[in-house]
């Protein structure tokens, strides 16, 4: 890599490819944002997919350039230097990857540039002065003028009706409905690559006037300043062709609401923009409880479905949830093996909240104690919502309210749970805790 210093960093990269055996890539979303003279870059993953041996250190870049990169040499301004990554073993990973460093923006040419996040890998036999070559990339949709910038480039063209959508928010609201006459269209909808619904029949979701509650309105938290995709795949086109619905991305969103049309096999794919906001409209209804334990960050508890009912209502403006424990359900299962000899338990509720919501660089964990306590930063020994209920009280039914008419508009993608056991210890060690909900 040769580098000059004019005003800026100017960057000349020919690829040779990864000289290493190791096969990293760039997993989940990427992103970044800038603050006064800082740039901070966001990488939910970076894998190491190779099946041993280990990578050489590794170095993310981004660039900016005139012309899109698809790979092989890119020519254009480094906007910072940022610190690097240790060699990572086959097999591994790094997550919620965040660096920060001096911006050094293009220049103010009135050019607009594309910008690419580079995965750079060194190697002895790279081929490069420096020894670090490409072996990963992701881009960015959007364009970027650093100065003196003139209007920007027209939108990509609409593909299925939809076009790309840029938001003040990075806490948004998906909605779908059929808007014209109901004929059984069915559609799957992913956004960020977790499918919202599957061949899904999209009379489920009402119409044609918009839905304020149901099965189709979905609240997802999005990494800030971040290109995220959002596709639309027909399985079908209904009795009436072709496969048409509305789409509605609430966020202080342009465009908010548009409309597909599709034949059966086709799809239609469009980014959101986001922006830095993490706030949900008050007025946005609460999902159903999620009871798939795959949709939560931990997916190993063993409290069984039908020792739990979860009843969430209201709004993310006025949010209420509740929990009906029924421990008798659970001592019928290999959980009651180490709680038959004890005569009382506890109940412990826990939250994990997305490190933007809070300030910080990765999610936190939040303990909600007995009252009058309030929710905090968990501490161990966790402290406990019920402490020394008795084994066969009231039919061994608790019941729980996690949440009474509490805004947690700044709260999207929060994810709650609830345990117990004859201590925290214990309750962790055997595995006596379950997800409940999801805010989204």
């Amino acid at each position: 890599m040769r580098i000059a210093l004019v005003a800026f960093w100017f960057f000349l990269i020919a690829c040779t490819g990864p000289s290493a055996a190791t096969n990293l890539s760039i997993e989940g979303t990427y992103g970044y944002e800038t603050t006064g003279d800082i740039i901070t870059l966001k990488v939910a993953r970076l894998s190491n997919n190779s099946s041993g041996g280990s990578s050489g250190t590794i170095r993310l870049s981004l660039i900016a350039s005139t012309s899109p990169y698809s790979g092989g040499s890119i020519t254009g301004y480094s906007l910072g230097d940022f610190s690097t990554l240790s060699p990572l073993a086959g097999g591994y990973y790094y997550y919620d990857i965040e660096r920060s460093a001096h911006y050094t923006p293009g220049p103010a040419d009135g050019a607009y540039y594309y910008i690419t996040l580079l995965v750079e890998e060194y190697g002895l036999n790279c081929g490069q002065a420096d020894g670090f070559c490409v072996v990963d990339y992701g881009s960015f949709n959007n364009t970027v003028c650093f100065g003196n910038c003139p209007p920007p480039p027209p939108p990509p063209p609409v593909v299925g009706g939809l076009q790309d959508t840029t938001c003040s928010n990075n806490a948004i609201v998906v909605k779908f409905w059929d808007h014209g006459t109901q004929d059984n269209d069915r559609v799957t909808v992913t956004v960020n690559g977790e499918a919202l619904v599957s061949n899904f029949d999209m009379n489920q979701c009402g119409g044609p006037g918009e839905p304020n509650s149901g099965p189709c309105i979905f609240t997802r938290r999005l990494p800030s300043n971040s290109a995220v995709p959002v596709t639309i795949f027909a399985h079908n086109e209904g009795s009436i062709s072709p496969n048409t619905a509305a789409l509605k991305v609430i966020g202080s969103c342009t465009p908010e609401t548009q409309q597909w049309e599709l034949y059966a096999g086709e799809s239609a794919s469009i980014v959101v923009h986001t922006g830095s906001i993490g706030v949900v409209p008050p007025s946005t209804p609460l999902s159903r409880p999620v009871t798939d334990q795959s949709a939560y960050t931990i997916s190993n508890g063993q409290i069984p479905l039908t020792a739990v009912q979860v009843s969430a209502t209201g709004t993310f403006g006025s949010a209420t949830l509740r929990v009906s424990l029924d421990i008798a359900q659970a001592l019928q299962t290999s959980l009651a093996t180490d709680l038959a000899a004890a005569t009382t338990y506890n109940v412990y509720v826990m939250a994990l909240v997305p490190g933007q919501a809070v300030g910080a660089s990765a999610p936190m964990w939040f303990v909600k104690p007995r009252a009058p306590g309030n929710w905090g930063p968990v501490q161990w020994p966790l402290a406990s919502f019920l402490q020394g209920v008795i084994l066969g009280a009231a039919d061994n039914q608790v019941l729980i309210e996690i949440l009474s008419s509490m805004n947690i508009t700044a709260l999207a993608g929060t994810e709650f749970y609830i345990g117990y056991g004859t201590s925290d210890q214990e309750m962790l060690a055997a595995g006596r805790y379950r997800g409940i909900f999801k805010a989204q």
